[in-house]
């Protein structure tokens, strides 16, 4: 199952002859290829209090696009229904069902209405009405498809395009009625000298010459036939297409500038690590090359102190000090100054004379 999505005729930033050529577009490409639809689910918003121009518009145009025979293939669907009172709902729903102008010619030619809740259950149940009607209502042919592709019309002269066209020349008539209104309010301006308003005037008059301009240029847009049209389907696809091959082509040398940075980074990352690697491994061999000295030294002293360890524990020798008879005079006891081993030790024996 294939879901399109069309735009509305009630679009800020696109219109109505723009929607319609893109609309019809679409559906005479599917239809030359064909490709036909198996029905139209038509949204409508159920917290309007009333039908609104826009709305009617809409509706109109719809109307217009699929003809009579397609009114069995089509699903009038209500949304909004968690923004709105029930009870509101259910009149407002029932108030556009028995309406002629409104839903009331579509559901006497097979149209179904019902709900949509937000959510998937009741998005399903749009879908399967469609399915389960297709033994009643098999593929249809939009009243637009036919006219232009069986028939061989310009978008102006299909029923759509002429109900447009119809709505651009009541709205261009009511410009030039505005446009002639103001001219004779700024000669009454002129004539009492009147700036402030004059200069309103005059650029209430530029701002209706201008729509007027616009609606004249989408008088003339109109005017394509379907060769033109899918020339121009054609000529926009080709753009998109060249666009999405320029951004594709921008992206992929994003990605290789990106990979190539990370493969200098990654470069950079392994020369440090070997950088730092080498120094470890240096640093190992001088701790290694200090700890040979510290042991060597240790070795050394420690054979030193054994040494003097075994000639502290030899038998003693001594001999008399040549200052012996000095200390002995000084002390004024008997004393001796004696070698043990590598050193002289004094030796005082005290005589306590009193005794």
């Amino acid at each position: 199952m294939y879901l399109v999505d069309t735009p509305g005729f009630d679009d800020t930033d696109r219109s109505d002859t723009q929607i319609l050529k893109e609309i019809a577009s679409w559906l005479t490409a599917s239809y030359s290829n064909s490709i036909k639809l198996h029905g139209i689910i038509y949204l409508h918003r159920i917290t309007d209090p009333r039908m609104q121009g826009s709305a009617k518009r809409n509706l109109m145009m719809f109307k217009k696009l699929c003809g009579v025979d397609a009114l069995k293939n089509v699903v009038l669907a209500t949304t909004m229904w968690e923004r709105v009172d029930k009870a509101d709902g259910t009149e407002r729903e029932r108030q556009l069902g028995v309406t002629q102008d409104f839903w009331g010619y579509m559901l006497d030619n097979g149209s179904q209405l019902l709900r949509h809740y937000n959510d998937r259950d009741s998005a399903i149940r749009l879908i399967q009405s469609l399915i389960a009607n297709r033994a009643a209502a098999p593929k249809v042919v939009l009243d637009i498809q036919s006219q232009m592709v069986d028939h061989g019309k310009d978008l102006a002269d299909t029923a759509a395009g002429q109900a447009l066209d119809d709505e651009i020349s009541e709205e261009r008539k009511r410009f030039a009625k505005e446009i002639a209104e103001t001219q004779a309010d700024m000669r009454e301006a002129l004539a009492q000298r009147d700036k402030v308003a004059e200069e309103m005037l005059r650029q209430h008059q530029d701002d209706m010459n201008a729509r007027v301009r616009r609606l004249d240029s989408e008088h003339s847009a109109l005017k394509v036939s379907l060769e033109r049209l899918q020339e121009e389907r054609f000529a926009k696809m080709k753009l998109a297409l060249e666009q999405a091959e320029q951004e594709s082509k921008r992206t992929r040398e994003a990605m290789l500038a990106a990979q190539q940075e990370q493969e200098r980074r990654q470069k950079t990352l392994m020369a440090q690590l070997e950088a730092r690697e080498e120094a470890a491994a240096l640093q190992k061999k001088e701790l290694e090359e200090m700890q040979a000295k510290v042991d060597a030294a240790h070795k050394k002293e420690m054979e030193e102190l054994q040494a003097r360890l075994a000639k502290m524990t030899s038998k003693p020798r001594t001999r008399s000090h040549p200052n012996a008879n000095a200390a002995q005079a000084l002390y004024l006891w008997p004393t001796s100054v004696s070698l043990w081993g590598d050193r002289y030790i004094m030796i005082a024996l005290h005589v306590d004379m009193s005794a």
